[in-house]
């Protein structure tokens, strides 16, 4: 496990998010590998880059100036694939910003050609 693996993990985490709050679903797609899963709470796993895309398209209407911040990645790495792990914080910008949610994601990842891609991403809500 190197520190430089590390870092593009960390920086595939960053894309997506600000892909996420831009509402750029290409982007937010190629985060994942072509069968890519994301799940979250309430919803029925989205499956592919097909829908992912559309997905990605679509978050910023769903909540007004959303951000996600993450802290605390934890990555480990074993040959091509990795697991990762960070807190979320929800929010939407304003002045004063309103906190959403807090939670967690999971992370399973794998080292493609194109770099490291989400093969699973879940997605937890603390209560």
């Amino acid at each position: 496990m190197s520190a430089e693996e590390i870092i593009e993990i960390n920086h595939l985490t960053n894309r997506y998010n600000q892909a996420a709050d831009s509402g750029n679903g290409k982007a937010f797609a190629e985060t994942f590998t072509e069968d890519g899963i994301l799940e979250m709470p309430g919803s029925d796993p989205i499956v592919g880059r097909s829908a992912l895309e559309v997905s990605g398209d679509s978050f910023p209407q769903l909540i007004k100036g959303v951000r996600h911040w993450i802290n605390n990645q934890v990555v480990e790495i074993n040959g091509n694939s990795a697991t990762a792990s960070c807190y979320l914080l929800l929010m939407s910008a304003g002045s004063p910003p309103n906190m959403m949610t807090t939670g967690r994601y999971s992370d399973e990842l794998i080292k493609t050609d194109q770099g490291w891609k989400f093969t699973k991403r879940s997605v937890s809500l603390d209560s």
